[in-house]
């Protein structure tokens, strides 16, 4: 799977690896060097105890190989929360064994 990342960066190639690397393709071009950026997802969770709310996040950690009109550099390191929530739940009913 690739993607282009933008018009500033058009001819820069991304190739998603299933570890969560992120490769530019080189083309076997051995005037470009090859950058190696991540793609991460963080899961958390803080469980609640009493009358206190239970929360799970997942972060996106990412890291992407940028052209910054001489080379090929590591981008700034951008970190999103894709998914946060807070619930109440019983402990009787979140443990229980059917």
């Amino acid at each position: 799977m690739s993607q282009i990342l933008s018009d500033e960066n058009a001819q820069l190639n991304l190739v998603h690896m299933p570890d969560g690397r992120v490769i530019n393709e080189t083309n076997q071009d051995p005037a470009i060097p090859r950058v190696t950026g991540f793609v991460r997802y963080f899961v958390g969770a803080d469980l609640g105890q009493a009358n206190d709310f239970s929360s799970a996040v997942v972060l996106k950690d990412q890291q992407l190989p940028i052209y910054n009109g001489t080379r090929v550099v590591l981008g700034p390191r951008e970190r999103t929360v894709v998914f946060a929530d807070k619930f109440r739940e019983s402990a009787t009913s979140m443990w229980s064994i059917t």
